[in-house]
């Protein structure tokens, strides 16, 4: 119960760090420029790839306060240009407290509710913030999109064939 409190502590005082840092989210996430080059960032080692995306993490980089983890982060890259980060969340818990400190700072999300996954959108500037439970897996995850790129993506994979991507209203 302890750990518990402490690492729930933990997580708001990070989020609330990424979060009030609003009026710069739209500019960069932990330290990286959206739309920069892949190869003016040093210290990044490839997690994985697909057809269109290379996914990074920062070997050494550790997210933590007082030895203890919030989630891992992804750094992904389209066309060799930064243009999302996911964090990895522990529980539902932090999930249930991210959801309020997003509320909080970016109002109501838009929904959407699926079968297996659902997914809540905020817009700010140029970004989308995407928090999403799996409930198959039951895995939670925060997500930053530079929206130049995510939606040069999503039109990429369409016209390829690979994905159908639905409209949120």
């Amino acid at each position: 119960m302890k750990k518990t409190i402490c690492m729930s502590a933990i997580v708001i005082f990070i989020l609330v760090s990424i979060i009030d840092a609003g009026a710069q989210i739209w500019e960069e996430f932990s330290g990286i420029k959206w739309g920069a080059p892949l190869t003016s960032l040093k210290g990044l080692k490839e997690k994985r790839k697909d057809a269109y995306v290379n996914y990074f993490v920062r070997p050494g980089k550790i997210y933590t306060i007082d030895n203890l983890v919030l989630g891992s982060v992804t750094y992904g890259f389209y066309q060799n240009k930064f243009y999302a980060a996911f964090i990895d969340l522990d529980s539902r818990s932090h999930f249930d407290q991210t959801m309020e400190l997003l509320k909080l700072k970016y109002g109501k999300p838009r929904a959407n509710l699926g079968l297996t996954q659902t997914v809540f959108i905020w817009d700010y500037q140029q970004m989308k913030i995407k928090l999403k439970h799996d409930k198959t897996k039951e895995t939670f995850k925060l997500g930053f999109y530079f929206t130049p790129l995510s939606e040069a993506l999503n039109r990429q994979r369409i016209a390829k064939g690979g994905i159908k991507i639905r409209k949120l209203k």
